[in-house]
């Protein structure tokens, strides 16, 4: 697992990153994306899983500090949950107890397309260095840019609070507002132990 995560696909992040600048750099533009996501703040998964999102993270803001006056953007991506063939593989198998909670969380999961979106709205943003270094949830994005996932459906955000409390209370979340989110401070300064 620790291979799979970090010496395939952190270290070649990396490599994909480091190739691109070199054709970025001389032209005075682009924009790198690392695909990450919560497990980057919080347990999800495994010890590997949550090493390499935090890398892959770490690795974004600090290619935007290096690539800034070179005109490159550097951003760390977070889909919600992507329906893949995984995905959707297990949602097709007889739930238990357990993977029936997992199923409530996963019924709601992006379509592979609307990260794909979020990339191209982001490359063709006049501003994006503005947003150089950051984490960007594509939930976020469709809404600052107006894009919707298959169907028309605009995916809920980790940081909305209806969200989250439909995790472990689903009964009770339509009686949230979906303009309540959890503020990025408090995101960021929950994440870290001293």
């Amino acid at each position: 697992m620790w291979d799979q995560m970090n010496n395939v696909g952190l270290r070649s992040n990396y490599i994909a990153a480091w190739h691109a600048a070199k054709v970025m750099v001389p032209a005075k533009q682009g924009l790198i994306v690392n695909v990450s996501s919560p497990g980057g703040l919080r347990y999800l998964f495994n010890v590997a899983y949550g090493v390499g999102k935090a890398a892959n993270d770490r690795m974004a803001a600090d290619m935007a500090v290096e690539l800034k006056k070179q005109n490159v953007a550097c951003v760390s991506l977070w889909p919600g949950a992507v329906m893949t063939e995984h995905v959707n593989d297990f949602l097709s198998q007889p739930q238990d107890e357990i993977s029936s909670k997992a199923a409530a969380i996963l019924k709601d999961a992006e379509d592979p397309t609307f990260s794909g979106k979020a990339v191209a709205w982001l490359a063709a943003d006049a501003d994006i260095m503005k947003k150089s270094g950051r984490i960007l949830l594509t939930a976020e994005l469709g809404r600052e840019y107006g894009f919707k996932d298959v169907g028309g459906v605009e995916p809920l955000s980790f940081r909305q609070v209806k969200k989250l409390v439909s995790f472990e209370y689903p009964s009770v979340s339509w009686m949230i507002p979906e303009f309540v989110y959890v503020p990025r401070w408090l995101m960021a300064a929950s994440s870290h132990k001293f």
